[in-house]
């Protein structure tokens, strides 16, 4: 899923680069679309590095040693 996530952040900054390069009109959309998907993307690594944190703190299942 990280892997995803960092080729569709790869995919997000060509976009920005391209648009620079095209000197893309502002009142296009184009740099709005870009900045709502680099935030989205922000919001699933945050999610992503959450949920790792989660799953690192959970205890160990004692298995059947516990009952």
């Amino acid at each position: 899923m990280k892997h995803e996530l960092e080729s569709i952040e790869d995919a997000i900054h060509e976009a920005d680069k391209m648009a620079d390069a095209e000197g893309a009109n502002p009142s296009d959309g184009t740099r709005e679309k870009i900045k709502r998907l680099i935030e989205a993307s922000f919001r699933i690594q945050d999610l992503i590095d959450e949920y790792i944190i989660r799953e690192e703190q959970q205890l160990p299942d004692p298995g059947c040693a516990a009952g």
